[in-house]
Parts: C-alpha cells; structure tokens; sequence
C-alpha cells in the first residue's frame, strides 16, 4: 500500500481536479500519503540507539559518516 500510496495519492488530486474542479480541496490528498507513512512507522519497531554510527579499526564508535 506504501508503494502505490503516492501514485494513487497523484491520480486522485488530477480527478477531484479536472472532473469536479475541486482544486481547492484536492490538494488535501496530497498529504495523505505522507500521513499513511507517519502511522504505519509508530508500528515499526524502533532503530538500536547506535544506528548512524560505525566502529573504528580500535573499536570505539564513530559517528557517519564514516571518516
């Protein structure tokens, strides 16, 4: 449903627009897919507390990127 969610999310403004000429509603839809991914994400499980850090040759953590 993600995948499509923006493609579908297009189709609908373009609709709601040239057919009903609701252009000053229809850009509404437009947000729904970005809302449809903040609600799935409080699903997601969270990221480990050293997710965007890389580990030196000595072993200490650096933060990215990775230099």
């Amino acid at each position: 449903m993600l995948a499509v969610s923006g493609t579908l999310a297009l189709i609908t403004f373009f609709v709601l627009g040239f057919a009903f000429h609701a252009w000053e509603i229809a850009w509404v839809v437009l947000l729904v897919p970005g809302l449809l991914r903040r609600w799935v994400s409080f699903d997601e499980p969270k990221e480990s507390p050293r997710s965007g850090y890389g580990i030196d040759d000595d072993g200490t953590p650096k933060p990215y990127p990775y230099t």
